[in-house]
């Protein structure tokens, strides 16, 4: 081997062996220089449910409801009097929550109830399907003494047919009134029943117990329409009063550990992010600070879905507690 040959080869062997270090150093480089994360995103999805309760209420604009603290309760139906017992005690549970003290001996209000639950039935008529696909059909002939063919796109139209049935619902209405009790036991009976307060509420679905849909239904009476809203991973669901959202149940949407929210039911829920939860509900762009974006609309079946993304990693919620009327600040992951 000649001494240029030897010189090459070692010029060779050098230059591997920096090619090498380098690679390794690219390596390390990757491995001990991390690309900085992307600001994580936190969205914010509102929606109403299929058929929520549907509520009205009257009162008489004269009187002011604040005087009015403690009830008692008037069993007066016959019927089904285990029933309005039952009824009387969801009741029960919520004006305490919001108050009310049931007073049997000295009340100042008198409250009465009437329900109703009603079976309707419609016809649902055959439906029939119709759909057309293309088939390809072979066809052959003769071209001299070769046989020969062709692939011709045919259209095949096809029906089914569903057959009818009966679709059967129930009706349920709640009607709840608040008396003034000291004119029902004055000296002279008043010629018209002294009311402060008249709520009704309905509601219809598969259920043909109206114990099953009580507590909703009397919740969406005394505290406002049903609404649900998810921030990050964990979902509030409760109901509207004024712009605010009564809690009803707090749960986890992820598979991750309950990071352990404090957020109790009946507690308020004042803001998310330093906007109002009617204001996300209803869509208010003017309400939203620039760095809140959205809405963007999902649709699934009759549902709309509609989510905003904010910056940071943790979601603001403000917390009203009734009875003490303490505000605190939670973040949520």
């Amino acid at each position: 081997m000649t001494g240029i040959q030897k010189t090459m080869r070692g010029r060779v062997r050098s230059m591997k062996l920096v090619l090498i270090g380098l690679m390794l150093l690219f390596a390390y480089g990757c491995v001990s220089v991390p690309s900085s994360p992307s600001p994580p995103r936190v969205i914010i999805s509102s929606y109403e449910s299929d058929n929520p309760p549907r509520a009205r209420t009257y009162r008489d604009p004269d009187i002011s409801l604040s005087q009015f603290r403690k009830y008692a309760f008037d069993y007066t139906n016959q019927e089904n009097p285990l029933l309005e017992k039952e009824l009387f005690k969801i009741l029960a549970e919520l004006l305490s929550q919001k108050g009310y003290i049931r007073d049997e001996g000295n009340p100042d209000m008198l409250i009465t109830m009437n329900f109703y639950v009603g079976r309707k039935e419609s016809y649902v008529p055959p439906k029939t399907i119709t759909t057309t696909r293309i088939e390809n059909v072979w066809s052959t002939g003769m071209f001299g003494m070769t046989l020969t063919g062709q692939a011709t796109p045919v259209p095949i139209t096809e029906s089914q047919t569903t057959p009818g049935y009966t679709e059967v619902s129930f009706y349920k209405n709640i009607r709840v009134n608040l008396l003034d009790y000291a004119k029902l036991k004055g000296g002279e009976k008043p010629k018209t029943p002294p009311l402060l307060w008249i709520g009704e509420v309905e509601s219809t679905g598969k259920d043909p117990d109206i114990r099953n849909d009580a507590a909703s239904m009397l919740e969406a009476l005394f505290f406002g329409p049903y609404a649900r809203i998810k921030c990050g991973t964990v979902e509030i669901e409760g109901y509207l009063r004024d712009k605010h959202l009564v809690v009803r149940s707090v749960k986890m949407t992820s598979q991750t550990p309950d990071p352990g929210v404090d957020i109790k039911r009946y507690e308020i829920v004042r803001t998310i992010h330093g906007v109002a939860p009617a204001d996300y509900i209803f869509r208010n762009r003017d309400a939203l600070p620039a760095s809140i974006a959205g809405p963007t609309g999902v649709k699934s079946g009759g549902t709309i879905t509609w989510s905003y993304s904010l910056e940071g990693n943790a979601v603001e919620v403000e917390v009203e507690n009734l009875e003490t009327k303490a505000v605190r600040k939670i973040f949520v992951q």
